[in-house]
């Protein structure tokens, strides 16, 4: 993701950089040519460092991150980077939150929806029961007018055979 991606998304304002054909630098901010000092500002505000080129990283720093697990490796990057969620009322106030602040929202979501679940299936099986149910009445109650007609033409043969 490029810088002007990452700040876009803290904060709805475009940054980028450009490099003309003759080297020179230009620095934009919502499309509008401003000062490196304007420019750097405002990343700062956003927690990117842009003087940092050079920075020490301590031998097996690389491969424990590299050996972490996917999640693991989410929840570092989400405490690093943080975002703005733009549906916050105070998204204008660049407040970095990362998921890791909305986990227990998340947790409380997901347990409820793992319960509307589980009762949707309990619901489900107990219309198939019924239905099931139903059908085997519906079963017995033709068994039942089969066998009474067979009564009525059976009494009425022994009526007519015993005159």
């Amino acid at each position: 993701m490029e810088l002007q991606e990452i700040v876009r998304l803290n904060s709805g304002i475009g940054a980028d950089d450009r490099i003309n054909v003759a080297g020179a630098s230009t620095y934009h901010l919502n499309s509008r040519a401003v000062p490196w000092n304007a420019y750097n500002q405002q990343l700062e505000k956003f927690n990117i460092l842009v003087k940092a080129k050079n920075f020490l990283v301590f031998q097996g720093d690389v491969e424990g991150v590299a050996s972490q697990d996917s999640k693991a490796l989410a929840k570092l990057i989400d405490r690093i980077s943080g975002y703005v969620h733009p549906t916050l009322p105070y998204a204008n106030d660049v407040l970095m939150l990362s998921s890791l602040d909305l986990a227990p929202q998340y947790e409380a979501a997901k347990l409820a929806q793992d319960k509307a679940t589980d009762a949707s299936n309990a619901n489900f099986a107990k219309k198939r029961g019924m239905v099931a149910e139903v059908r085997h009445f519906e079963e017995q109650k033709s068994e039942y007018r089969q066998w009474e007609k067979l009564r009525n033409a059976t009494v009425s043969y022994h009526l007519r055979v015993g005159d």
